[in-house]
This record gives C-alpha cells, sequence and structure tokens, in this order.
C-alpha cells in the first residue's frame, strides 16, 4: 500500500499509484516542478502526469 511521501521507484509503485489514483508531485534536486495529478502512463524511461512527460531517471516522484 502507497502511502502519503512515499517515493515511487519500481514499476510496481507506479502500476499502484495508477490504480488507487493518487496524486504524484513531481521534484527535481530538491524542487517542486509538477505539484500533482494522477500518472497517466509510464515506461521504463518517461512518466506521464498532466500531459507532461518525465524522465524516470530525472526526477523524483512522491505521492501528496
Amino acid at each position: 500500500m502507497i502511502k502519503v511521501n512515499d517515493v515511487l521507484r519500481t514499476d510496481a509503485d507506479f502500476e499502484n499509484a495508477i490504480l488507487f489514483k493518487n496524486r504524484v508531485a513531481v521534484t527535481q534536486y530538491g524542487f517542486t516542478v509538477d505539484y500533482g495529478g494522477m500518472i497517466e502512463s509510464f515506461d521504463k524511461e518517461y512518466v506521464k502526469i498532466n500531459n507532461r512527460y518525465y524522465q524516470r531517471a530525472s526526477y523524483e516522484f512522491r505521492v501528496r
């Protein structure tokens, strides 16, 4: 079960966030880039939130 402030790291984490419709914030270098939305899709390299694509390796995805 995903809890608030958990960082999404694995495919299973991202799948659970989609399944439970968790809002996810996107951060980079400690700064918030996107205050949150539901994950629309993801693959090994990118995560799509609010019609924007973020590289998994460059950003941190945290449950809000």
